[in-house]
């Protein structure tokens, strides 16, 4: 199913169009998009990103869904990527670097999560969290032509990761219920490959 939804939206963006000073192109990819250093409350993981993207002029912008590929039996997550690139040498070159700004957003929650108030105690309660978890990794990344409008490109970038957690937790013995929240920062690295194709 993930499969088909891939495809399916990889092939919705089909055309261009243009101005008579100003030209537009709409492209479409898919990137694999991993973590390689750092940590937030949901350990993220890697993803794959079927994305469109916006061109004009050294300009462009990107978007669509994260789907994770790895994920505990408890836990349910939904994502969205957007990244924006800056071509400083524009597209013509067989090698174009650029620089990225990815911000992936993230929403999730943890069904039931047995937490034991002593090491090697028995569980005395559950809890059960959603989260919000925002990202924003500048970088630095390298695209090469292959022929006509395809290309595949790979990114290095470093930054933040915000996490936003609340909480319920119920004691199992009596079932009273008590709410927690917090917020998780932390620094994270990430890494990204893709293939696309511009109109």
């Amino acid at each position: 199913m993930k499969t088909f939804f891939i495809l399916l939206f990889a092939l919705t963006a089909t055309f261009s169009f243009s101005q008579e000073k100003e030209k537009y192109k709409i492209g479409t990819g898919v990137d694999f998009d991993g973590r390689i250093a750092g940590y937030s409350y949901n350990n993220l993981g890697p993803s794959i990103i079927p994305l469109i993207s916006f061109t004009k002029k050294k300009h462009q912008f990107s978007f669509g869904p994260q789907l994770f590929m790895f994920k505990n039996r408890f836990e349910e997550k939904i994502g969205l990527m957007t990244k924006f690139k800056y071509y400083p040498n524009g597209f013509n070159n067989r090698f174009n670097s650029y620089f990225t700004v990815r911000m992936p957003l993230t929403y999730g929650f943890d069904k039931n999560d047995n937490w034991p108030p002593y090491y090697f105690a028995a569980p005395q309660e559950t809890r059960a969290s959603k989260y919000y978890s925002v990202v924003l990794t500048p970088g630095y990344g390298v695209n090469m032509k292959i022929k006509n409008g395809f290309y595949i490109n790979s990114a290095f970038s470093f930054g933040v990761s915000y996490s936003f957690v609340f909480s319920e937790i119920t004691n199992i013995e009596t079932q009273a219920k008590r709410d927690d929240f917090y917020m998780n920062l932390d620094f994270v690295a990430n890494f990204s490959f893709g293939v696309g194709y511009r109109f």
